[in-house]
């Protein structure tokens, strides 16, 4: 073993020395170093600047020249629908119109003519009585002033006779007063003796007068009575001409108004369906349910009890009527008794397709079906009725929801009257025997079903799908291995109906740690995509024949999927 030796100061400090020297040559070459460095970090970071704005430049206009191009798309095939559309419910509308300004014209004017024709009739009787009357009433009053002028100038002839005597007696009696009044007397005695001669006579000659004016006064009386009997007769007669006109009239009138009554009524339907061509939807609000509407109890013979709303019209369709059902419980179980207590029925009339909804509460059934006007058709049990009422207001809504129908209407052919044909002749054949169909169809969800394709068309643009799962620390000790958490469905690349399908605790036979990713395919289709869990990526590809899922079971270790916020980007 060599023997040591021993540093002395000197050695020391030129070993300090020396070692000082190398430090300060190092600290001079590191700054160039470094800056060197530096210089080559920046140029490395701006190519690489450049390159990715090159690429976010190229991404940003394949999605503007993507997404102008599908809102091109999207407006052309809109304004397409709404072009077929407006001209289809502009010539509805004008057709509804029309007819009913030739329903209300046809009403009005049947109901004019026949009040015309009524008061003209009446009038008319009504004035050829009075001019019988006036002309009655005329003739008799011109044979009594013919009368009354007869006798009045008889009269006054006789007066005048009189006066001229007494004026010529009272001439001579002053001429004998002269003579003597002896001869004066015995002239006056002789001419009050002619005087009372012609006094008599002329009293008998009124009394014959007088005799012939009560004779007259009495045949113009029995001429008038008889004038009266013979109007009262003609009246008689008119009365009951008037009578059997009004009869015969009001039998006509009677059958023409049974006729437009008829007419009216069917004028009211028609109308009462067009009215509620658009209504889609009906609610038969019960009031006081927990009270009205009750189960049989056990013992009873039924095993149900039904409730019925109101007749009502929807879609076109007249006679609707809802039947609300409420089953008892049974000794031996039914077996769809778990799914509820309570039915919904629908009744219809004859020849109706519909496409509708039932609902009790909030909750209903879709379902299709060409009603025969004798039976109903509705739902099985499927909800329980305690469940479906409103505490607050004790009361329950059964509704019917109409999304498309069809309806047949029948109409006989008639034949047209001809006015110029006479009375008696039968029409000539103008038409054929046979019966003309009219095809009533309302569709109220034909919004729902251009949503639909817009969609679809949408989902066809579709290329990712990102689903984002919040609080992954907890889906281990919640989810455990074989339990899945599912996202909703949704639309993709044209498909409908996709599902992503996360095991957290990996599918049964993954790996301790590993979790696995399933996606819910329909059938017929051939898929090749990306499987994505946080920054894990997987290919997939495969034919379906039938639906079904595929995917990974060993896809990636659970705590490499999840992020710093305690998520987990699952997305395809």
């Amino acid at each position: 073993m060599p023997k040591p030796v021993y540093a002395t100061v000197e050695d020391v400090r030129a070993l300090e020395d020396r070692s000082n020297q190398s430090i300060t040559k190092v600290e001079g070459s590191i700054p160039p170093a470094v800056a060197a460095a530096e210089q080559r970090l920046q140029a490395a970071i701006a190519n690489l600047s450049d390159t990715l704005a090159q690429n976010a430049a190229t991404q940003k206009a394949a999605t503007d020249r993507m997404g102008k191009e599908c809102r091109e798309y999207t407006d052309q095939t809109v304004n397409n629908l709404n072009k077929q559309l407006s001209p289809l419910i502009q010539q509805l509308d004008k057709k509804l119109d029309d007819v009913e300004a030739r329903l209300t014209a046809k009403c009005d004017g049947v109901q004019k003519d026949g009040k015309d024709e009524l008061r003209r009739t009446i009038e008319e009787l009504a004035i050829n009585m009075g001019e019988e009357l006036t002309a009655l009433k005329a003739e008799v009053m011109e044979n009594l002033e013919a009368a009354k002028k007869d006798m009045f100038q008889a009269d006054a002839d006789q007066r005048k006779e009189i006066d001229a005597s007494i004026t010529g007696s009272k001439k001579e009696a002053a001429k004998l007063v002269k003579l003597g009044t002896d001869k004066v007397t015995k002239d006056v005695d002789e001419f009050k003796q002619a005087q009372n001669k012609k006094d008599k006579s002329q009293d008998e000659n009124n009394q014959v007068i007088q005799n012939e004016i009560f004779l007259k006064l009495d045949r113009q009386g029995d001429l008038m009575k008889e004038t009266a009997d013979n109007a009262e007769g003609s009246v008689q007669k008119l009365k009951e001409m008037l009578q059997m006109n009004f009869e015969g009239l009001a039998k006509d009138h009677g059958g023409r108004l049974r006729l437009h009554d008829s007419d009216i009524e069917k004028m009211r339907n028609a109308v009462a369906e067009v009215e509620n061509i658009a209504t889609k939807k009906v609610d038969w609000v019960i009031n006081n349910v927990s009270k009205r509407i009750r189960p049989n109890s056990a013992s009873k013979a039924s095993l149900h009890r039904s409730w019925f709303s109101p007749m009502f019209n929807i879609a076109g369709a007249h006679g609707l009527q809802l039947e609300l059902q409420l089953y008892r419980p049974t000794d031996t179980p039914a077996k769809d008794e778990e799914c509820g207590d309570a039915a919904i029925f629908l009744w219809a009339c004859k020849g109706i397709t519909l496409s509708f909804r039932l609902y009790i509460g909030t909750k209903y059934q879709t379902m299709e079906k060409t009603f025969n006007g004798r039976v109903p058709f509705g739902t099985k049990r499927f909800v329980f009725l305690k469940d479906m009422i409103n505490r607050n207001d004790d009361n329950l809504k059964v509704s019917v929801e109409i999304l498309e129908s069809h309806r047949v209407l029948e109409h006989c052919i008639e034949v047209p009257p001809d006015p110029d044909m006479p009375a008696g002749i039968d029409p000539p054949e103008r038409a054929l025997d046979g019966l003309v169909h009219f095809h009533r169809h309302v569709n109220n969800r034909l919004y729902d079903q251009v949503k639909n394709q817009v969609d679809l068309m949408k989902s066809r643009m579709t290329r990712r799908v990102e689903w984002k799962i919040q609080q992954a620390s907890r889906l281990r000790p919640c989810f455990p291995m074989g339990d899945c958490i599912c996202s909703t469905q949704f639309n993709a690349a044209g498909l409908e109906g996709l599902q992503m399908l996360f095991y957290p605790s990996g599918y049964n036979g993954a790996t301790d740690g590993y979790c696995s990713l399933y996606i819910y395919w329909p059938s017929g289709c051939t898929m090749k995509c990306n499987l994505i869990l946080g920054t894990q990526k997987r290919e997939a590809s495969h034919s379906f024949i039938e639906p079904g899922a595929f995917g990974r079971t060993n896809f990636c270790q659970f705590q490499q999927c999840v992020e710093d916020d305690d998520t987990i980007l699952v997305a395809m």
